[in-house]
């Protein structure tokens, strides 16, 4: 069973993965109509750092626990996800570029 830790995961919207077509990438056919409400759909998913930076990932999730969310499909053990508040992650785009960094967050002091 793989799992990575709730703050991982987020959502997009298809329009937020694609590729926009100022980019070199995009092939997009002529006269093509592109359906909004399909723009519009969220897409559960991780970010995985992939040549340090972060790529964006769709996932199928199963159960969840109080800190860890089962992956059915959309990612490989051993794939390095990202995790974050949510705030960064919500704004996080696919390819910003990404520092690794493992150590163990801060526990704040006692004030007692």
């Amino acid at each position: 069973m793989l799992s990575v830790p709730i703050q991982a995961l987020t959502v997009r919207t298809r329009a937020d993965l694609e590729i926009k077509s100022s980019d070199k990438r995009s092939v997009k056919a002529a006269g093509t109509p592109v359906d909004p409400s399909k723009q519009k759909e969220e897409v559960p998913g991780v970010f995985v750092v992939r040549n340090k930076k972060a790529e964006f990932f769709a996932v199928e999730t199963g159960i969840s626990g109080t800190t860890d969310i089962e992956v059915i499909k959309g990612i490989q053990e051993g794939d390095e996800v990202i995790t974050g508040s949510y705030k960064v992650l919500r704004t996080l785009k696919p390819g910003t570029s990404v520092k690794i960094d493992n150590t163990a967050p801060k526990k704040e002091e006692d004030s007692s």
